[in-house]
Parts: structure tokens; sequence; C-alpha cells
């Protein structure tokens, strides 16, 4: 997908799910540990802490 077309997508995004999207980009650029503490950095520590088994199927 090309940022303009990403652009596109995330301008008709209601104004939280762009905020998630930013939390999100910001996650990924800053990586796992340096990323500040946020709902959905949060989220996505539990839903690894309570299913690895999942992930672990997910990866093969």
């Amino acid at each position: 997908m090309n940022p303009q077309d990403l652009a596109h997508v995330v301008a008709q995004l209601s104004p939280e799910e762009q905020s998630a999207v930013k939390e999100f980009i910001t996650f990924l650029k800053e990586g796992k540990g340096k990323a500040p503490a946020s709902a959905f950095g949060k989220a996505v520590e539990e839903f690894i802490a309570t299913h690895p088994e999942l992930l672990r199927l997910l990866a093969q």
C-alpha cells in the first residue's frame, strides 16, 4: 500500500481510531521496550501473556 492510499484510509477513520493508529505506529517505530506505556501497548503485552500457545502456533 502506498503512503497516499494509507493516508486516505486513515483519514476516513474516527478520531479514536486515528489515535490508535498513531499509537501503533509509534509502538512499531520505537520498539516494544522503548514505547511509552499506552493502552495499546498494555493490551498487546496482556494478549501475549494470555495467549502464548496461540502465538506459537501462528508463528509456525
